[in-house]
């Protein structure tokens, strides 16, 4: 069974994370670009192929139970940034 995890739960465990790089003298973001929320259309424009194309991407597993479990689905017009940052990071989509 899957727990969906929430938004502030992420923000606690990149500010966990942000603490554990500072330790290890490393100052590195998990995600070192600040996102913000696209709809699908806008990355699929940003990876210069169509809509439908980015939402098979993100249909395939194990990318779909990945997002899913960010609260992402084929229904989902706007992803959130973290969802932006996983696809972009995935598939090398610069924005």
């Amino acid at each position: 069974m899957k727990k969906e995890i929430s938004m502030s739960e992420l923000n606690e465990i990149q500010v966990c994370l942000d603490r554990i790089y500072g330790i290890l003298g490393l100052n590195k973001r998990v995600f070192t670009q600040e996102y913000k929320a696209k709809s699908k259309s806008q990355l699929a424009e940003a990876a210069d192929v169509s809509r439908d194309v980015l939402v098979d991407w993100m249909s395939q597993s194990p990318h779909k139970e990945i997002l899913e479990s960010m609260g992402i689905n084929k229904y989902t017009k706007v992803l959130h940034p973290r969802a932006v940052a996983y696809v972009c990071e995935q598939y090398g989509i610069v924005l």
